[in-house]
């Protein structure tokens, strides 16, 4: 049951951790051309992913519950 969650979070946990540092301020005076949008469409794809390993984490723990119940 626990091996379960673990597999399901695990993933999730990796996600945020490499997610964090790719998001950092920027000046315009550092910035190249198109980083924003560069950064904007990463952001957008770690949400994603995030909203994946969620609906994951979800089931995981709903199959917890259900074999709990048996």
């Amino acid at each position: 049951m626990r091996d379960i969650l673990h597999r399901a979070l695990a993933p999730l946990l990796i996600a945020v951790a490499l997610t964090a540092p790719a998001i950092s301020p920027l000046s315009a005076e550092t910035a190249e051309p198109g980083e924003l949008e560069k950064l904007q469409k990463e952001i957008g794809t770690s949400l994603e992913r995030q909203k994946e390993l969620k609906a994951q984490a979800d089931a995981a723990r709903a199959e917890r519950k259900r074999s709990e119940r048996n």
